[in-house]
């Protein structure tokens, strides 16, 4: 028990807030991506045809990748997490790992 937090509380805390961040920047990357190849924005830069479409992004290896990108996302804040409290929090404090 670190300061009055237990290990579990403080694993839960990291592990929330990490989610919270991949979560939204994910989101506000698709929403990005959504918003420049709909508006054909590469095809006016770079004079391509308009009658084929370059763009898509609602398919199934895109939801496929962002789950991976979850999974192993979660799988190194809990391997980050347990390695970091497993330390005492004076050695955490006093930089001795």
């Amino acid at each position: 028990m670190a300061f009055g937090v237990t290990n579990n509380s403080l694993k839960l805390m990291y592990f929330t807030s990490f989610t919270k961040f991949v979560l939204k920047t994910i989101i506000v990357s698709y929403i990005f991506s959504l918003y420049l190849g709909y508006s054909q924005f590469f095809q006016k830069c770079l004079n391509l045809e308009k009658e084929y479409t370059f763009f898509n992004l609602i398919n199934i290896y895109i939801v496929f990748f962002v789950v991976i990108i979850l999974i192993s996302s979660i799988i190194t804040v809990l391997l980050t997490t347990n390695n970091i409290l497993k330390e005492t929090p004076g050695d955490l404090i006093y930089d001795r790992i």
